[in-house]
């Protein structure tokens, strides 16, 4: 409220429609219940689970549910409830927490929701780190690496521009423009990790364009450095401006290649329909020339 108060900061929140509650899936004879090399996720028509391992040998289960309606939060009153929808839509993982207190209904409900603050500093005064200056849904390694990465870039601009009074306004200005850059690249991301979790039907358009871009990097040679958003920001430390330049050009790239398949399926089916009109003449045309008419 201050910073809005004396930078004239942008914010905004927007809310989706789920929320989270967790579930812990104890260690097995102290060993992991389930395989912990392996992405383990329950998806359903409008909610879901996914289990992420511990370095304790649990599992933290993540089960997404809407607020209202049926399979939702408001449906679920007691532990009989919680345990009933277990054992009727997730019947692997509700054998694994039988014996455990479950806990479910003593956690607040954590909403999904996008926040975003630009810019996020008054002058050399104060500063928005993390969730705080820009946060995605909370689910998936985008929202948890926020703050890591903040500190990591805080700490290489202050190694650019110095640590001086004088400096702080420059270092805030440039991290502010950074963490708007982030928030444009991770929010759709993000938002397609929850609808792979809950088994919202997917994109159409969007499965087109990951296999577009999958065939364009594999043609390229790798000296490019051509790699998906997704692996980019989750797996290097490049900047964030850069990646959406990258992202930007490869849409150019797929534009091409889409316009030159159009191009070839149009030229390729206007040549047949050259063949065919050729060799296989209409009726009325056979019957001129036979005299028929």
């Amino acid at each position: 409220f201050f910073l809005k108060k004396v930078s004239r900061m942008n914010f905004s929140r927007s809310f989706r429609g789920h929320g989270y509650r967790t579930v812990i899936i104890p260690p097995h004879n102290g060993m992991f219940a389930l395989d912990p090399t392996t992405l383990h996720m329950w998806p359903r028509k409008n909610f879901g689970l996914l289990a992420l391992p511990n370095p304790d040998q649990s599992f933290t289960c993540i089960i997404c549910l809407p607020f209202h309606g049926e399979n939702s939060f408001e449906t679920m009153c007691s532990d009989g409830d919680v345990f009933a929808f277990l054992k009727r839509e997730f019947p692997d993982v509700a054998v694994c927490v039988m014996s455990t207190p479950l806990r479910f209904l003593e956690q607040p409900i954590v909403p999904m929701s996008f926040s975003e603050a630009f810019p996020a500093h008054a002058g050399s005064k104060a500063l928005l780190i993390g969730k705080a200056a820009c946060e995605v849904l909370p689910i998936g390694e985008f929202h948890d690496n926020i703050g890591l990465e903040d500190c990591l870039l805080l700490d290489d601009l202050f190694g650019e521009y110095g640590t001086g009074r004088t400096c702080l306004e420059t270092v805030f200005r440039k991290y502010s423009t950074i963490s708007l850059d982030r928030f444009e690249l991770t929010r759709p991301l993000s938002s397609d990790v929850l609808e792979r979790v809950i088994g919202l039907s997917p994109n159409t358009f969007l499965q087109l364009k990951q296999m577009m871009e999958g065939a364009l990097i594999g043609v390229l040679p790798r000296s490019t450095g051509l790699t998906t958003a997704r692996s980019a920001v989750s797996f290097t430390s490049l900047p964030y401006g850069q990646v959406k330049s990258m992202s930007r050009k490869k849409d150019i790239g797929m534009g091409l290649v889409g316009i030159c398949l159009v191009a070839s399926i149009t030229a390729g089916a206007s040549y047949a329909m050259h063949r065919r009109w050729k060799y296989h003449e209409p009726a009325s045309q056979l019957q001129s020339t036979m005299g028929l008419t």
